[in-house]
């Protein structure tokens, strides 16, 4: 019998002693719960006042514990967008870009999209204005790297053809052309339809333009930039935009007898002789660029080359049967664009060019 009522009594000792801990173990992780709560509730309340009275790198930083603490990503994200945004209120336009590529990286999926991409616009505009600089210098580096931040989350959409269009300036004004050329493409390409098309052309002609003029052994880029110059004539671009095709026209002849002329200059040099290429080249300069500097350069040095050899003229660059060079018709008309908007000069279909197509 007593066997049997110490066994009674261990059993429930045993029992309340289960039911102590669980109690206690309840105790303690509801008192967790509760501090945890109120301590998110103290950074909210402390981040709502340093917000209210203007203090945005307190609220920044107090928004950054509150991410550390929060327990999902949603929370997580909103804390650390709120802590960019303030950031931003305080003008400090890098600490602003770092959060801001934090959160589109690792929660892209949780905030409002919409509105990160905003503010990260804003931080492109800044940088690229000075607005990020003391002195105000314009940090086109970063600016690039901002806009291409927001193509990366953003490359379709309502802004993403005028996101490429400024991407495609800070390209060509940091001297980076052939960049600058690819996102001019990517934006006839992309957005056939976008009000910015005839802009896009005209300045794709002029960065064509610039490589041509920087070294062009075979006359492509000058070739594409008459081809963007060509398609940007159809558009109604207006007298303000016939004259500034007209002198880029202008200046593409300009490139193109230059570079034949260099070709034939070349040809005439004790180390490289040719006599026959070298008229071939000049005439080639005279004949189809009669009006440019280039040409009165190739007239004289086509007399010394001809007094030199003591030979009648060669036949142009072309060669036999007369056909012009690629790109260039055999009567060739005045270039330019007439009030039709018609581009009135010589070029050969994009296939026969093998050019690609925009």
């Amino acid at each position: 019998m007593r066997h049997r009522q110490s066994s009674r009594i261990v059993i429930l000792a045993a029992f309340v002693w289960s039911a102590c801990v669980l109690v206690a173990e309840t105790t303690d992780s509801a008192w967790q719960t509760r501090r945890g709560f109120l301590r998110r509730k103290s950074l909210a309340d402390a981040v709502s006042a340093s917000e209210a009275a203007g203090h945005f790198a307190d609220a920044a930083k107090l928004y950054r514990k509150m991410a550390s603490v929060a327990t999902s990503n949603d929370a997580r994200a909103y804390a650390l967008s709120r802590e960019a945004d303030c950031w931003l209120a305080d003008r400090k336009f890098y600490r602003a870009f770092d959060v801001y590529a934090q959160v589109l990286r690792s929660y892209a999926g949780y905030v409002d999209l919409d509105h990160v991409l905003a503010r990260v616009r804003e931080l492109a505009v800044s940088f690229d204005k000075g607005d990020a600089s003391l002195l105000g210098f314009s940090d086109r580096t970063k600016a690039i790297d901002t806009w291409k931040l927001v193509l990366q989350y953003a490359p379709r959409g309502a802004h993403a053809a005028a996101d490429n269009m400024k991407l495609a300036r800070l390209y060509r004004q940091s001297g980076e052309l052939t960049e600058s050329a690819a996102v001019y493409r990517r934006v006839i390409r992309d957005f056939p339809r976008s009000e910015h098309i005839p802009e896009a052309r005209l300045r794709l002609a002029k960065v064509l333009l610039r490589k041509a003029q920087g070294g062009d052994a075979d006359g492509d880029y000058a070739r594409q930039a008459r081809l963007q110059l060509e398609a940007y004539g159809k558009f109604e671009i207006g007298d303000a935009g016939r004259e500034s095709a007209e002198k880029l026209l202008v200046q593409t002849s300009e490139t193109e007898a230059h570079r034949l002329l260099e070709m034939g200059r070349f040809y005439t040099r004790d180390a490289h002789y040719r006599p026959v290429a070298a008229r071939r080249y000049l005439h080639d300069v005279t004949r189809y660029y009669p009006d440019t500097p280039a040409a009165e350069w190739a007239r004289t040095a086509l007399v010394g080359l001809e007094a030199k050899e003591g030979v009648a003229p060669a036949t142009p660059v072309h060669g036999v049967g007369g056909e012009p060079p690629e790109g260039v018709s055999e009567s060739r008309p005045v270039a330019g664009i007439g009030p039709d908007g018609q581009v009135r000069k010589w070029l050969l279909p994009l296939d026969d060019l093998g050019i690609e197509r925009d």
